[in-house]
């Protein structure tokens, strides 16, 4: 799959200090569609959005994965359209790295009500569907939150969200 980039310190505004590696994790993300609609997730306790999805549990597929976050996150079914690529973050204080693979999914069936985790739950974590790609893209970018992850997560997701832009013009 192709590496759109790596994202470091420096490249989110924080002190560009030497990486480390302690721990890695693997996630698949969505750019999940429901017509022209896109699901975020919004964190309401930092104030900032980002694609569903999350870590891949030992021992699963990738794509398992991401069927079973996007349930879990958004209460909704996906078959997924195509590949995005992947973006590796390497986050210098806490020695982490986390390689994030994405898709292009739709939507399908009864949407359910989604189980989030007692972490979401207390981040204050919700779907909220922005009406199209732009006005996701707009949302992730116009976060507020200062919180060092979420600049990584900003700038993770708004580079999905212009590939997947791009992908879905060419279509």
């Amino acid at each position: 799959m192709n590496v759109l980039k790596t994202i470091r310190n420096r490249d989110v505004g924080l002190p560009a200090l030497d990486f480390v590696l302690r721990k890695e994790r693997f996630a698949a993300r969505a750019v999940l569609l429901m017509g022209e609609k896109v699901a975020l997730m919004y964190g309401s306790t930092d104030n900032y959005y980002k694609l569903p999805g999350g870590g891949i549990e030992d021992g699963e597929e990738l794509e398992d994965a991401l069927a079973r976050e996007l349930l879990e996150e958004t209460g909704c079914e996906a078959t997924v359209e195509m590949e995005i690529g992947q973006i590796i973050e390497e986050r210098a204080e806490e020695g982490f790295r986390q390689v994030s693979v994405a898709y292009i999914a739709k939507q399908f069936g009864d949407i359910v009500t989604p189980t989030l985790t007692e972490k979401e739950i207390a981040a204050g974590f919700e779907v909220r569907w922005a009406d199209s790609v732009d006005r996701a893209i707009e949302l992730v970018d116009g976060a507020t939150s200062e919180n060092g992850g979420s600049k990584f997560m900003r700038e993770r997701d708004g580079t999905f969200l212009r590939v997947a832009r791009e992908l879905l013009s060419e279509q």
